[in-house]
């Protein structure tokens, strides 16, 4: 991916998932130290973002950062986020824990 592309990808990623948390430019902009203008350039891919404000985006929207760099676009489908989020979840659990969560998981496979 060339750098305009990435700065692209980069913005829309951002503004999904802003929406998707139902935060407007100026609270997202808030958080991230830096002013409504420059959220919305960053979301239309016409302003490169530093390292400083992209880490307080990811931080605040809850960005996988591999999908902002490596994600295929971002529609990402239901399914995917919702593996994301479990996936997070589970590295949070104790190894006891983690072993009934699979065995919930292979008794609701085996229902279909």
């Amino acid at each position: 991916m060339q750098d305009t592309e990435l700065i692209k990808h980069i913005g829309k990623i951002i503004r999904f998932y802003r929406l998707k948390n139902n935060l407007t430019q100026e609270q997202l902009s808030e958080y991230a130290d830096c002013s409504c203008g420059f959220i919305g350039q960053i979301e239309r891919g016409e302003s490169k973002i530093s390292l400083s404000v992209l880490s307080k985006i990811i931080n605040t929207l809850k960005i996988d950062a591999n999908e902002l760099f490596w994600g295929t676009d971002t529609h990402t489908s239901e399914s995917q986020q919702l593996d994301n989020q479990i996936a997070l979840y589970a590295k949070q659990l104790s190894i006891d824990k983690k072993h009934i969560v699979l065995n919930l998981m292979d008794d609701l496979k085996n229902l279909n």
